[in-house]
């Protein structure tokens, strides 16, 4: 194992790539690979997720199928996010309050490429999809140009590992 290691941890440093800054990235993908795993897992009932039980049968599961028991934290985050992956979402109209919080609080660009108009067409993102549960409030909401919000579509982007696996 070892040896595996220092082989990655030469490979990025070649690659100009921070380890640390890989490793969270990787700790994040695979906490969004769990979260998709169990919103597409057949043996988790809907039921489970309206019942005041729900919480509690879920945490069994969890435990049943991973062999580890998982803090409260990592347990209402999971259950959380599969709530919403199954849930049927339809976009709330942005309030006019939440635009101009949006205008007065965020640089008038591009949240990626920071580019401005003319030059580029702003369209209003929701960080996290509203087909994934995402709110319209200020909080959930960023400019991002029209290159960058047609190739994010609704998708959740890189961020920290949101797991704590205490």
């Amino acid at each position: 194992m070892e040896g595996y290691l220092n082989t990655t941890h030469e490979l990025l440093s070649a690659l100009g790539i921070n380890h640390s800054s890989f490793c969270r990235f990787v700790s994040w993908a695979l906490c969004e690979h769990l979260a998709t795993s169990l919103v597409h897992d057949p043996q988790l009932p809907n039921s489970w997720l309206s019942d005041p039980e729900g919480l509690k049968n879920f945490r069994d599961y969890l435990r049943h199928t991973t062999q580890r028991h998982w803090s409260v934290h990592d347990l209402n985050a999971l259950f959380d996010r599969v709530r919403s992956g199954r849930a049927t979402h339809f976009r709330e109209p942005v309030p006019y309050a939440e635009y101009l919080k949006l205008l007065w609080q965020v640089p008038f660009e591009c949240a990626k490429c920071k580019r401005k108009p003319p030059e580029v067409q702003l369209h209003v993102d929701h960080i996290v999809p509203a087909s994934k549960g995402g709110k319209s409030t200020r909080a959930n909401l960023r400019f991002l140009c029209a290159k960058h919000n047609l190739r994010k579509s609704n998708k959740r982007e890189e961020g920290e590992p949101w797991l704590d696996l205490q």
